[in-house]
């Protein structure tokens, strides 16, 4: 269904837009209409900066549909062609508040959003109790059924569960692999290094 289009916000009279995305409906209104609430929450701050500066300086700050009639792809390959070719600011190559390449997710961030993105994983789960919340999600998860232990990688956490499937049913305790044949080599080898870790 062709009902995407790629937009660009305009500032004042510049004919070179400041912004591109996609969408489809009223996606390019609501930038404007959002872009206090979401620097507030630091979602964006290059764009809604740019937004509340323009509008604080006395000039409108317009969303204008750029092409239209696409699929979702079309879109989404555009919006990567025009962002290519007008340029990102975080780069210094050009003057958009893109801070990805576009094109559906997370493209080519510069080297400065990957730290502050680092930083606020980071940062998430750093408290102690921030730490047990995740760990009573994972443990309620696990119980009923949602995911199973993934035992191919390895260690523990939250990177080593796979979702539920018929292949991998999960009951309490470490049942992942009952009823696997291994051959005698693998069995000797499996007991000497089980042997290395209790002896430390």
């Amino acid at each position: 269904m062709n009902k995407f289009y790629v937009y660009g916000l305009f500032v004042g009279d510049d004919p070179i837009p400041r912004y591109i995305g996609m969408g489809s409906g009223y996606r390019m209104n609501m930038h404007i209409r959002n872009a206090a609430r979401e620097l507030a929450k630091n979602i964006s701050p290059s764009k809604n900066l740019g937004i509340l500066h323009a509008i604080g300086c006395g000039l409108s700050v317009v969303p204008k549909k750029i092409i239209c009639g696409l699929t979702r792809e079309e879109a989404y390959e555009n919006e990567r062609r025009l962002i290519d070719e007008i340029g990102r600011a975080d780069k210094l190559k050009g003057p958009l508040w893109n801070r990805s390449d576009g094109g559906g997710g997370a493209h080519n961030f510069s080297e400065q959003t990957r730290a502050k993105l680092s930083r606020k994983a980071k940062a998430q789960f750093a408290s102690p109790e921030a730490r047990r919340v995740l760990s009573e999600r994972m443990t309620r998860r696990l119980l009923s059924g949602e995911l199973v232990p993934n035992r191919i990688g390895g260690g523990g956490g939250v990177g080593n569960t796979l979702p539920r499937t018929e292949n991998n049913c999960f009951k309490k305790g470490n049942t992942i692999n009952v009823g696997r044949k291994r051959s005698e080599e693998t069995r000797k080898r499996m007991s000497e290094a089980a042997l290395r870790r209790w002896k430390g």
